[in-house]
């Protein structure tokens, strides 16, 4: 089994995150103008849309990915 991350595109004020949250379901929101969601991004902006997406999973600590090390010379 693994885990659900929810990413709400055009959350407004973050309610349907906030309520899986309850649920046990974790999510992120991202939104182009409310201050209320995780991230603001302009989700036609592939670029933005990307490193909002990422900026928010680091800091609610839902990042999926592990910085690898450089190898040893």
């Amino acid at each position: 089994t693994g885990t659900v991350t929810v990413i709400d595109l055009g959350c407004g004020h973050n309610e349907l995150v906030r309520d899986l949250a309850v649920a046990g379901i974790a999510g992120i929101g991202i939104d182009s103008a409310c201050p209320g969601a995780d991230a603001i991004a302009d989700i036609l902006d592939q670029a933005a849309l990307h490193a909002a997406v990422h900026d928010a999973l680091a800091k609610k600590g839902l990042a999926p990915w592990r910085r690898r090390s450089s190898p040893s010379k």
